[in-house]
């Protein structure tokens, strides 16, 4: 069966997705979310240390301002880069799972179960399925 997306980590078919810890099925997953809660979380962090250097600054040397100044730079960077992609669905038995990664490899993947998604909703309606459940 051709892939809809395929890389080193991740296998997306239209029957199967397939992670490096754990193969799911795809006529069970439902819907799939994608959020950044590292860059949401780097962000207070930040802004703690631009803070610090603003109150403190005239009591801190050269090097601890250039650390508290990088750190606040480099954390909302590093935080942007990774993301969460939760697979939802009433039939999993784990709740909904998380599949941790990149943000932009998991764009292409969240791409891919929406394309394998969508052809197995117009497969349904094509066979004489309803909208309604």
């Amino acid at each position: 069966m051709e892939p809809l997306y395929e890389d080193n980590l991740y296998t997306v078919t239209p029957s199967r997705l397939r992670t490096p810890k754990q193969t799911f099925t795809m006529s069970k997953i439902e819907y799939v979310s994608l959020r950044a809660p590292y860059l949401i979380m780097s962000l207070p962090i930040a802004l703690a240390s631009f803070g610090a250097v603003f109150a403190f600054g005239r009591y801190l040397y050269t090097a601890e301002i250039a650390v508290l100044i990088g750190l606040a730079i480099a954390l909302p960077i590093i935080g942007a880069q990774f993301g969460v992609m939760k697979l939802h669905s009433l039939a999993l038995r784990d709740g909904d799972p998380v599949v941790y990664g990149r943000i932009d490899r998991l764009r292409k993947v969240r791409a891919a179960i929406d394309a394998a998604i969508d052809a197995r909703e117009q497969a349904h309606l094509a066979r004489g399925g309803s909208d309604h459940g």
